[in-house]
């Protein structure tokens, strides 16, 4: 049972001893209270959802960058080893 459902049944069974009123208000409180740290919990987790999504776009274009910096470093070391080539063939043909 909830807090509400057996603060009711306290005062309907006239167990508060005359502070009914003060009672109500009090769990009016409470479920104020809960309403509003529920609602901040949640805008929390939206936002820390947001951050970690945020952090796992970054790391993913950190990870795309070092990959592209591997495929030049690869098509640099290629484009060399063609000239490379090239220039062997070109001396032992024509020479």
């Amino acid at each position: 049972m909830g807090v509400s459902v057996l603060c009711a049944e306290l005062i309907d069974k006239e167990q508060c001893a005359g502070s009914e009123d003060a009672v109500r208000e009090r769990i009016n409180k409470l479920m104020d209270e809960w309403t509003y740290l529920t609602r901040k919990s949640s805008e929390k987790g939206e936002k820390l959802q947001e951050a970690n999504r945020q952090r796992m776009y970054t790391a993913a274009v950190k990870d795309l960058e070092f990959w592209l910096g591997e495929v030049c470093c690869f098509c640099y070391a290629y484009a060399l080893y063609v000239n490379i080539l090239d220039i062997a063939f070109e001396e032992l043909f024509y020479i």
